[in-house]
């Protein structure tokens, strides 16, 4: 994907957001096929869609890399990765981040299933949280100077305001559910900034090493 960008003389973040508006759309079909079908026919449809995703990914033509995988071929020593400081900063803050970012996401389903928050409803509420990151993305992608720093601190920043509001209990159901709106502006931040991140920190002979250890 990075290349492909890189060809084309296009952020990641263009390319990315096309992604995110497929999330967009699904969550907010999902809770209402959910909600007036079932979760079988809802699974039904999730995989006669990934079925027609394969299908039509076999006529799609990329781009020969051949010249660039020749030059970047030689065997990767992982130890040095490891000895670049930037990366291994970068590697810990990613881990804690997403890690914490998925385990709530995790504890955010049961939990408003827990007070009684309708699937259709929920589908909606997930639909704007990731129309808030598409939005993100939107807008970085014309940016012509990337402040990597100045998108993960914003993206931490939400995650601790999100996890604190979540700390307060007994509160209205919407209350939590417009918390949650600020994982779009944490998650956003991240893709905006991961992946040209790790390039420019490791160069394009480590980047798929790099970005392979911190996934």
């Amino acid at each position: 994907g990075v290349k492909i960008c890189e060809a084309n003389s296009k952020s990641f973040s263009s390319i990315r957001v096309f992604g995110t508006i497929g999330y967009i759309i699904g969550t907010f079909l999902g809770g209402i096929f959910i909600k007036n079908l079932s979760y079988e026919v809802t699974f039904l449809i999730g995989g006669l869609l990934y079925l027609l995703t394969s299908a039509l990914l076999l006529g799609f033509k990329f781009i020969d890399f051949k010249e660039s995988e020749e030059k970047t071929k030689e065997k990767v020593k992982y130890r040095l990765l490891f000895s670049n400081k930037c990366f291994v900063y970068y590697f810990l803050f990613g881990i804690l981040l997403i890690s914490i970012n998925n385990s709530s996401d995790s504890l955010y389903g049961l939990f408003t299933a827990s007070i009684g928050v309708d699937d259709d409803i929920f589908g909606y509420f997930s639909s704007a949280t990731v129309a808030i990151e598409a939005i993100l993305l939107f807008l970085t992608s014309f940016a012509k100077k990337k402040r990597f720093f100045l998108l993960l601190t914003i993206g931490l920043t939400a995650e601790i305001v999100k996890l604190i509001f979540f700390s307060v209990p007994d509160m209205n159901e919407y209350f939590y559910l417009f918390s949650q709106l600020l994982r779009g502006i944490t998650f956003g931040s991240y893709l905006a900034s991961n992946v040209a991140l790790i390039m420019d920190v490791l160069g394009e002979k480590y980047f798929s090493s790099g970005l392979f250890i911190l996934t």
